[in-house]
């Protein structure tokens, strides 16, 4: 078989051994086997360095595709119950940590955990020793290798079964690998239990005493007694073919390979690579802070647009208004004089105090007695009383006094009131809003 047909290499890492397989994608054929290597006796980590570097690059070209699985007397597995108050990922690699270290008596700096992060029902979790996966991380790196994933074996045999799981039934899988079993009890949605077991061979010789055994593990775990067990790995190939009235016992075929569009099973997408892979989901508090966010931003940038356009408003009819003044300011001859209208005084008198407004240097003094805190709304003066009316937002009533008062001692202000205020419930972060009037007093020269 020409290696220029190898889609992908699958690398299987055991206690005793390297297996290198190459599978085609030729449908249901199951990966061909291009090199095994036996490990030697001594520090596990230095035997497993000698032996990844036996594989030559004949084997396994420099840049291939390469998945890695790790075998179950190496990783540990177990489940994690999420905090109630978990607000982010650190709170949930904080609880794994605290979890495998009950479990297992270890240190969780020394291992690598990994994990099907949920914020809101309890999660598998993966931990691999740090040396072992630096061991790997080394040899990928030397061979300029395109790591897919690094998985465990227990989980990576039903990753890709999306037809063995349904979503209203529980199912009991059974992963083997000489004497160690892991149980994993789950539908399509999570895993509710997982055991690490060992079995002497007499329990895989029929389904009775597979059933026996299931009946043990259903005792312990508190659910009722399977009446089909599916299994994966090492599974004696006449169990399958055998029949008891207590329990059926099914081998799933061998997936065929996962296209783009297929759907894996999130409980089981475990992947130990270091660096961003975490997929955790979205909180009902970060949702609901990220929303509020978004509305304070739609809030003020609306309000920024309303101040906009009553600028743009003052200055079309101010230019009008000049352009009035300017045009009666010309002499006029052989004409008689025309009365002015009432209505036509009062439109140039409110013109004419519209532009005795201080409107600038009034704006100059409410923006430097504006501090960051507080969210000035809107602004609207009225030439005729001398008062300018502003809206604002505070974060709270000592913000709300402190602005007023500032804003008193500054510029040409006489008195400034406040004349409305009330709590914004519509924001998450419920701001004082509230609205004053200040009486300004002539320009100072």
């Amino acid at each position: 078989m020409s290696l220029f047909k190898h889609k992908e290499f699958v690398l299987n890492i055991s206690q005793t051994d390297l297996q290198l397989s190459a599978r085609t994608g030729h449908g249901d054929e199951r990966p061909e086997l291009l090199q095994s290597v036996d490990l030697q006796a001594g520090s596990y980590v230095q035997v497993l360095r000698a032996g990844l570097m036996s594989i030559g690059p004949a084997v396994l070209p420099r840049r291939a595709r390469v998945s890695i699985v790790v075998s179950s007397s190496l990783v540990r597995l177990f489940l994690v119950t999420p905090p109630s108050n978990a607000t982010g990922i650190d709170d949930l690699i904080g609880a794994a940590s605290l979890r495998f270290s009950t479990l297992y008596g270890l240190k969780p700096e020394d291992w690598h955990i990994a994990a099907a992060w949920d914020s809101r029902h309890p999660f598998l979790a993966a931990a691999v020793r740090g040396t072992l996966l630096d061991a790997l991380t080394g040899f990928v790196g030397a061979r300029k290798l395109r790591v897919r994933r690094i998985a465990a074996a227990p989980l990576e045999v039903w990753r890709r079964d999306v037809d063995v799981l349904s979503p209203s039934s529980e199912k009991w899988l059974l992963s083997r690998q000489g004497t160690a079993v892991t149980l994993l009890v789950c539908d399509k949605r999570r895993v509710h239990a997982i055991r690490s077991l060992q079995w002497p061979d007499e329990t895989w010789e029929s389904v009775s005493a597979l059933h026996e055994a299931l009946q043990v593990e259903a005792m312990r775990l508190d659910r009722q007694v399977p009446r089909v067990a599916y299994g994966r790995g090492d599974v004696p190939p006449e169990l399958a073919k055998s029949a008891s009235p207590e329990m059926a016992f099914q081998v799933p075929k061998q997936p065929r390979r996962i296209t783009v569009w297929q759907q894996h099973l999130p409980s089981f997408d475990i992947d130990f690579r270091r660096g961003p892979t975490v997929r955790a989901k979205v909180t009902r508090s970060s949702f609901a802070a990220c929303v509020a966010m978004l509305l304070c931003i739609g809030i003020v940038a609306a309000e920024s647009v309303h101040t906009r356009m009553q600028r743009t408003q003052i200055e079309i009819r101010t230019t009008s208004v000049l352009a009035r003044i300017a045009a009666r300011q010309k002499p006029i001859t052989n004409e008689a004089s025309l009365p002015i209208k009432a209505d036509q005084a009062a439109s140039v008198n409110k013109a004419i105090s519209q532009l005795n407004l201080p409107w600038r240097q009034l704006l100059q003094d409410v923006e430097a007695s504006t501090p960051k805190e507080i969210a000035l709304l809107s602004i609207e003066p009225d030439a005729k009383r001398n008062v300018l009316k502003g809206t604002a937002e505070a974060p709270d009533s000592a913000g709300m006094l402190a602005y007023l008062t500032q804003l008193k001692s500054r510029g040409h202000f006489e008195s400034v009131l406040l004349t409305r205020h009330e709590l914004n419930e519509q924001d998450s972060m419920h701001p004082l809003r509230f609205q004053f009037e200040a009486n300004w007093s002539e320009v100072r020269k």
